[in-house]
């Protein structure tokens, strides 16, 4: 059985770690995952796909305005769930 640090990116990750092993976890963090949309199926999806452990995620939105408020708040909330996805 393979030795685990424990940092906070590990923290998040620990139940998918438990429940489908090492290896199939490291594979999700190292995945880059593109989430379309950014209403109430899309948000969640990202928040999900960030509390599982993937390690970089596109968030395309649909508003008109150059900088987006929807967009904004999903970067900021993105990175208090993961600080270390990119």
């Amino acid at each position: 059985m393979s030795s685990i640090t424990f940092n906070q990116q590990t923290k998040l990750e620990y139940r998918n770690i438990q429940f489908f092993g090492l290896d199939s976890q490291q594979k999700v963090t190292s995945s880059y995952v593109v989430v379309i949309g950014l209403g109430g199926v899309g948000s969640h999806a990202a928040s999900m796909l960030l509390r599982s452990g993937v390690g970089k995620l596109l968030l395309v939105g649909f508003d008109q305005m150059l900088a987006s408020p929807k967009l904004s708040a999903s970067r900021s909330i993105s990175l208090q769930i993961s600080p270390s996805a990119k």
